[in-house]
């Protein structure tokens, strides 16, 4: 292994008390703000926007300081985006490609710690063109994974062979690709090769790139992605000022999965790891049992399983637990006992623990403990909680009623794609309530709703699209009353049976009108009912 030893920046970090990348950093600004401004501006430049490969001390401090929050910022957005199950795993290996000074792991290792995830780093592998920089990043991985086995290949990708990458059919691997598939000097389709080749195992692909708006660089993540074939998770593009209001940053960021692992095989990994007291394998042995993956579905030692890793005070384990005492899944129901594991879990905040607890609080009229809870789930992020909370505010359950904090929590669920918040957004702007009154936001966020299928949406859009005023649009009303009433929703069904019966936006056919007035009227709907009755 190549790592950097016994110089002044290595004795600095034998003394970092729980290292951070953010620490790790500030190293940099008493360097940086040391110099002369026009000696600190020429470093900049020498630097290259960071392209160029790093073969000095000063460099690499430079671009650190330069780069540094920039990529962290975009690493980070990345993380949030890992799937649960990925982050669930008790053992992890991690490959830094063009690891630079390994910002890419240390910020992982970061993320980690800030989430309150328990997972080992069982190896390093750093691959990187630049000797200085891959000494260092070693250094760095030493100080954040103390007890990692740290690998380093001191090559370019051109010239990695099969041999380089070593993953064992068991392993999971997180691959990290930050600002290097963009590079145009190497052969990015045998590199692809070769990475398909030494495939193995359970994988996750980080890929982050920026966003130039030339194709012959920004299309290199594509082909990456297409010539892969793996399952892309999450994909998305920042323009300028789009990834920060700020900064006139740009980020193409992509998560590919890519399994070798068969069902049984996960599941015979799980079950050795559980044997020897993994708290996180157990409860993924218990996923497994009550999803039947690799296994005959089993209820039972589903619970047998969560039980042992939540008796170990692992927090998903516990929620798992009180949902399985909750709906009587291997167990006898239980709500107390549901409640009990909820809380050891809410208590380790937990989010989702945190929202099932807050509704068995709502269930039991305990509404004030209900909106504590779902406050403190949605202030992690959790959709549903941010729309429960919504709910609380506007009809006053547990807190006071405020329609401005309702359409605000209403708001950052429906930015998450929460159907029934996209819908309440729209009805807080339809009729002002919270926030202005505005009929096209409304339908903005009405159509977010419809086009993820929701009748009720489709039904709202509908009536937005009959008032009178600039935005009246008959074509618009049939278009989407059409598409809400073929899924059974009674009042578009009335409103369509109208557009038919006075030939608004369609052709006029009684016929046609009548029988859809039927159809919602056989549902009950009192307009439909007696429009039936007019006719008569």
């Amino acid at each position: 292994m190549m790592i950097e030893q016994n110089t002044s920046y290595a004795y600095k970090l034998k003394y970092i008390k729980n290292p951070s990348f953010d620490k790790i950093r500030g190293l940099t600004k008493f360097f940086i703000n040391d110099l002369p401004k026009e000696l600190a501006d020429k470093l900049y430049e020498e630097l290259d926007r960071g392209i160029d490969i790093l073969d000095s001390e000063p460099h690499m401090l430079a671009y650190l300081y330069a780069y540094g929050i920039m990529h962290q910022a975009k690493l980070n957005h990345a993380f949030n985006h890992l799937p649960d199950e990925f982050l669930k795993h008790p053992e992890i290996d991690i490959i830094d490609y063009g690891c630079g000074q390994a910002l890419g792991t240390m910020c992982y290792i970061d993320y980690l710690k800030s989430k309150n995830i328990n997972q080992k780093i069982k190896r390093v592998t750093l691959i990187e063109p630049s000797e200085l920089c891959l000494k260092r990043a070693a250094l760095h991985v030493s100080l954040f994974c103390p007890d990692a086995e740290i690998i380093t290949i001191n090559k370019s990708f051109d010239n990695l062979n099969d041999d380089d990458i070593s993953i064992s059919d068991n392993d999971i691997t997180l691959h990290i690709l930050s600002n290097v598939l963009d590079i145009l000097d190497f052969d990015l389709v045998n590199f692809t090769c070769l990475i398909k080749r030494v495939l193995r195992g359970f994988n996750i692909y980080v890929c982050i790139d920026p966003y130039f708006g030339y194709p012959d660089r920004d299309n290199r993540l594509s082909l990456f992605v297409n010539k892969l074939n793996g399952k892309e998770l999450y994909h998305k593009a920042f323009d300028k000022y789009e990834f920060d209001q700020t900064k006139a940053l740009t980020a193409q960021i992509t998560i590919i999965e890519k399994e070798n692992l068969t069902i049984s095989e996960v599941f015979d990994k799980y079950l050795r790891l559980a044997k020897q007291g993994h708290a996180v394998a157990q409860c993924m042995l218990g996923l497994c049992y009550s999803r039947g993956d690799g296994v005959t579905k089993d209820n039972k030692k589903a619970y047998d399983w969560y039980k042992k890793a939540a008796e170990q005070g692992y927090a998903i384990a516990q929620h798992l637990l009180g949902v399985c005492y909750y709906f009587g899944l291997g167990v006898s129901k239980d709500s107390e006992k549901a409640i009990e594991w909820y809380t050891r879990a809410a208590k380790q905040e937990y989010a989702k623990a945190q929202y099932d607890l807050a509704n068995c609080m709502g269930a039991l009229k305990d509404y004030n403990a209900a909106a504590q809870w779902y406050d403190k789930a949605a202030q992690q992020g959790l959709a549903e909680a941010q729309f429960k909370l919504g709910v609380c505010y506007y009809n006053g359950l547990g807190v006071t009623q405020n329609y401005e904090k309702a359409y605000y929590w209403y708001k950052k669920a429906a930015e998450q794609g929460d159907i029934r918040s996209q819908i309440n957004c729209g009805y807080c702007f339809e009729v002002g309530c919270g926030i202005n009154k505005d009929l096209e936001k409304a339908i903005e966020w009405y159509e977010k709703a419809a086009n993820q299928g929701s009748a009720k949406a489709q039904f709202n859009l509908a009536l937005c699209y009959s008032k009178k005023g600039v935005l009246q649009n008959w074509g618009k009303v049939v278009e989407w009353s059409t598409k809400s009433a073929n899924q059974g929703f009674a009042g578009a069904q009335y409103i369509l049976g109208i557009c038919y019966m006075n030939g608004l936006g369609v052709a006029k056919d009684l016929d046609k009108s009548a029988e859809l007035f039927l159809k919602a009227a056989e549902q009950g709907y009192k307009k439909a009912i007696e429009a039936l009755k007019t006719k008569e």
